[in-house]
This record gives structure tokens, sequence and C-alpha cells, in this order.
């Protein structure tokens, strides 16, 4: 790294941490409050772990403590959470795939209140607004009419209310603006290659977009740029991060009138560990994390194919963690790893100068597959 990137990288993360401390104080949480992390489990349930970052300790199987052992369905694929005007401490859905189910948790209580059934290998959900989620379903192999569409929920009656057809095995799903981006990672076969793009003020189609070969991963950028990450195949096509730049071909910023331009950033190389989840953002969105063997970073400005820098020293630095994510509010980057049929594991890292060093590792339960956060 050169002198003045090391220096833009930790004057930007030094800021990051001192907006952190000024946004919300975390001195006393509350239990509905901290890091949630979603284990997928084994084939009779999953779990929920709660890493408490005032006193740093990790609760398992919390779901069942608040449920008097009352387990969660097998299989979850996703975890989100939202504050409402009527769930002020937040209301959090949960996606199982083998189910074809959406629980809505209390976040105060941890009790189930609703259920939105009838979907097919549900992936992931986004919370629109306070009334709206979006769903992808299907795995690229079911063929019906309740696969590889986005189903839209009513969060009220909790029922779909529109289908929005997409590629096979839709996946990961973020917004930017009123825009929905769906990953089509081709599911079971593994074989998608296109960013499908939705305007959800109309639900009508906007692009589709040509990509690497099974888009598993995506961030929003602060310009607003996509970027994506594509966990590759085992026939050849390599891991690659690409970008997606948004461009307005008029003054007017009007649905009509935008474009996207689909950028190769980084050949990857062969495929180095699951990539889902492996693409992370930094606070103030000008830094990219994935994993490719180990963790690196990028400047979202940086626009050629020299190696990327390494994220993390020390332990766990040559380690091919499973899933990343950051807690913005700490200035915390998670790592998540897997162990088998065994007991996974959160590892919290912290910045020292201009790289993440471990701070402290804990056991959460199977398959960690999921952060979420709620302050």
């Amino acid at each position: 790294m050169n002198k003045m990137n090391k220096i833009f990288l930790t004057l930007t993360l030094g800021a990051l941490v001192i907006s952190s401390c000024t946004e919300i104080d975390t001195s006393t949480i509350e239990d509905y409050q901290g890091a949630f992390i979603l284990n997928k489990g084994n084939s009779e349930t999953s779990t929920i772990s709660r890493f408490n970052f005032e006193n740093m300790e990790v609760t398992n199987n919390l779901f069942q403590e608040k449920n008097n052992g009352q387990t969660l369905g097998a299989g979850a694929t996703a975890f989100t959470v939202k504050r409402s005007s009527e769930y002020i401490n937040g209301r959090g859905y949960i996606s199982f795939a083998q189910s074809g189910t959406v629980d809505m948790i209390n976040m105060e209580t941890f009790q189930v209140e609703a259920s939105i059934d009838g979907l097919s290998n549900p992936n992931d959900i986004i919370l629109a607004n306070e009334t709206t989620a979006y769903v992808s379903c299907g795995n690229g192999v079911a063929d019906s009419d309740k696969d590889n569409i986005i189903a839209k929920i009513d969060l009220d009656t909790h029922e779909v209310i529109a289908t929005l057809p997409v590629g096979e095995g839709p996946g990961k799903l973020i917004s930017s603006g009123k825009f929905l981006y769906i990953a089509n990672s081709g599911g079971e076969n593994k074989d998608g290659n296109t960013v499908t793009v939705y305007d959800m003020s109309k639900d009508s189609l906007i692009d589709v977009i040509d990509v690497g070969v099974q888009p598993v991963d995506m961030v929003v950028d602060i310009d607003r740029n996509i970027w994506v990450y594509c966990d590759g195949d085992a026939s050849g096509n390599n891991q690659s991060l690409y970008k997606i730049e948004r461009k307005f071909v008029t003054d007017e910023i009007v649905t009509d009138s935008l474009v996207h331009e689909p950028k190769l950033m980084v050949d990857l190389g062969y495929s180095e560990g699951n990539g889902t989840n492996a693409l992370a953002i930094s606070k103030d969105k000008r830094f990219i994390y994935y994993v490719h063997g180990r963790t690196y970073y990028r400047s979202v400005y940086k626009d050629d194919n020299t190696e990327d820098q390494l994220a993390i020293t020390g332990t766990y630095s040559d380690v091919a963690l499973n899933r990343i994510d950051f807690d913005h509010t700490k200035s915390y980057l998670y790592g998540l790893l897997e162990n088998g049929t065994g007991n996974g594991k959160l590892l919290v890292f912290t910045l020292d100068d201009d790289k993440y060093v471990l701070d402290s590792e804990y056991e959460v339960g199977i398959n960690p597959i999921f952060t979420t956060y709620i302050y």
C-alpha cells in the first residue's frame, strides 16, 4: 500500500470509530439488542446466537431459551430485523427453505407472532418499509409459478400480494433507493450469471445484467454502484468480483434513464472456500472487503487489477472465513467459521493501524450463516 492510500484508509476508519461513538450509546443494551447470528443448524433445527458487545459474551440457543425449549424450524436461510411504529424494539423475519415459510418474531419477547406460508425455497428477505417485504424464492430446479420469483409480502396481512419473475435460483437481495437487485445464482445447479433489477415503486422490471457465474453476495457503495461476488463453479469458471456502475443518461433521476454497466474488477481464480456472504463494505461505503482464501480489501475507486491488500493480520489471517460482516456501530469486523457438524465460531476483529486483528472468539451454533443487528 502506498503512503497516501494508507493515510486515507487510517483516517477513514478512524472517523468511523469516532462517529460510531457519538451516534449510539451502546454502554447499556437490552436483551433485544446486539448482534444476532443465525445458525442454519442440522436437519432438525436452526438456532440463534446473540453477541452482547457490552460484556463481550455470546448466548446460544436464544430462541429455545426464550420459548421454554421450543425450537426453530430447520434449514433457515436468512434473518433480518427492523423497527416499526408498532414494534419499537424491532421485529425479525427468518426464512426457512425446507418448510417454505417466513416466521415473524417479536424481538422484545422473542415469540413467533406470525408466519408466511406456501413459499417455495425462500432464500433471502428484505424489508422495503414497515408494511412490505420481498422474498427471493426458488432453487433453480423446481418448476412452478412459485419458483424463480420474488414474492412481495404484505406485512400487515402476512400474505403474498404479488410475484415478480426473475432468473433461476434467486438468492441475495439488496436495495438502493427504490431499486431492488436480485442475484440469480442458479440455485442447486449453481450456473446462474445474472442480476435482475426491479423498481419497487411500480414493481416493474428495469434490467437484467450479466455478471460472473453464481452471484451469491452484493453490497452498495457510496456512489450507489453495486458490487457482486460471484462464486464460480467446478467447471472452470473462477470466483470473481464485479462492479455494476449505475448511470442516469438524463439529468432527471427517473427509472427510464437508469442504465447499468457491469465491469469485471477482479478475477479471483479458482474457488477457495464457500463464497456465500463473503462480501462486506465499510461504514463510509468506500472500501470493499471480500474472502478468497483469505480476507482482502480494496477501495471502491481502485480501477486496476493489481493485487488487493490483506485485511487481517495475525491469527486467522490465512483462513478462508465462511462469512464476513461489519458491525458499523462498534467498528468490528465479524467472521463466521463452520466446523462440519459441530458448533461454529464467531470471530471478532478490531482495527489496529490499517489491519484488523483478532480480539476474541466465541462458540456459536452449527453452520453459522448470517449476522443481523439491532441497537
